[in-house]
């Protein structure tokens, strides 16, 4: 029962570092056409490496950032389970990120066995965050 308190559970939500593909640096652009030509498959294939930006670029860290972690725990207090949420959002993508390891440094001391949970964060998720951390110049939490 005690390690239901270890759990942090997140999520984040993502968007494109810019609203259009001509809002990018001439390199960025270069990069996210040749990115594209490995998306232009199925029902992409007839698409424009600018109408894929819009509808693909959210999720690539290279080409996205951060603009809202949600994380959750778990606690056990006077013999019942309390569930505490909380969302921190913002547009500057490196003061949420230093909010977030803040968070993530605290809750690891109280909870030294810490455990992610989330849907696909294994894949997604943390290493989104861990390279968008190294792009802001962050430390990568312990």
């Amino acid at each position: 029962m005690d390690k239901l308190q270890h759990i942090l559970f997140i999520d984040i939500e993502t968007v494109p570092l810019k609203e259009q593909y001509e809002d990018l640096t001439e390199g960025l652009q270069r990069e996210w056409d040749r990115k594209s030509r490995f998306l232009m498959k199925g029902d992409d294939e007839d698409k424009t490496s600018e109408e894929l930006f819009f509808d693909k670029a959210g999720v690539f860290a290279e080409f996205a950032k951060v603009v809202c972690i949600s994380f959750g725990s778990m606690s056990y207090q006077k013999g019942e389970w309390n569930i505490r949420l909380k969302s921190i959002a913002n547009d500057d993508e490196k003061e949420l990120l230093a909010e977030f390891k803040n968070m993530l440094n605290r809750f690891s001391e109280r909870y030294p066995g810490l455990v992610f949970c989330g849907h696909n964060i294994k894949e997604f998720d943390v290493p989104f965050l861990c390279r968008r951390m190294i792009v802001n110049g962050e430390s990568l939490p312990t």
